[in-house]
């Protein structure tokens, strides 16, 4: 009887200079990328369940960006996305309804277009959007994806560490939290994420 693998890896060959370990290391080349221009936005987009706290220890302090912008900002508050919800999430423990929505959705239009006021009103310098949804924000000179498998949000989620995206909702049902997951998060953000992939410059593993 075969042992199902949870934890598979592909071994590439080849690239050994193209990946990098480590905050220090993946600082060093964000730090090179960005420095060749007197003025960079660099977008660090994410998949719902990356911990932000993780980039604002240990990306931001290392680079020194003149601007950093947190693109969670611009979200709509909690209660309006529960609204907008309803109908995909139903008052079922289990069973829900696949979201067609689009991740701009989510988003306070007005709040969105502050914050891209705010991008171009700096003229110089090392500019850093991060979070979810960041290059609503800014399309960025330099894109950096950070993801992290479902299977690894869900360990979160069952250690009470993350909620749903938008959702102050840790201690919630772990059926009802994965529910929203599955019908709706990783819908809209896949669906967000795949054209992002063609023009990524580095996908930042965050697991």
């Amino acid at each position: 009887m075969t042992t199902y693998d949870k934890f598979p890896t592909v071994a590439i060959q080849g690239f050994d200079d193209s990946a990098w370990q480590g905050w220090e290391a993946i600082t060093r080349v964000l730090e090179s990328k960005t420095q060749q221009r007197s003025r960079t936005v660099l977008v660090i987009d994410c998949y719902p369940g990356v911990r932000m706290t993780e980039l604002e220890e240990n990306v931001l302090p290392r680079l020194r960006p003149t601007l950093a912008i947190n693109a969670e900002q611009a979200r709509r508050d909690e209660c309006a996305i529960h609204e907008m919800l309803a109908r995909n999430l139903t008052d079922d423990r289990v069973f829900g309804v696949l979201s067609c929505h689009q991740l701009g959705e989510f988003f306070d239009p007005a709040r969105l277009e502050a914050l891209q006021v705010r991008v171009s009103q700096c003229s110089g310098g090392l500019i850093v959007i991060y979070g979810p949804g960041a290059t609503l924000v800014h399309p960025g000179d330099v894109l950096v994806y950070a993801d992290l498998p479902r299977w690894e949000i869900q360990q979160r989620m069952r250690r009470g560490e993350t909620g749903n995206w938008g959702a102050d909702n840790q201690q919630e049902d772990m059926l009802r939290r994965y529910k929203r997951a599955f019908f709706v998060e990783w819908r809209v953000f896949d669906r967000h994420k795949t054209p992002l992939l063609r023009r990524t410059d580095f996908l930042l593993d965050t697991t």
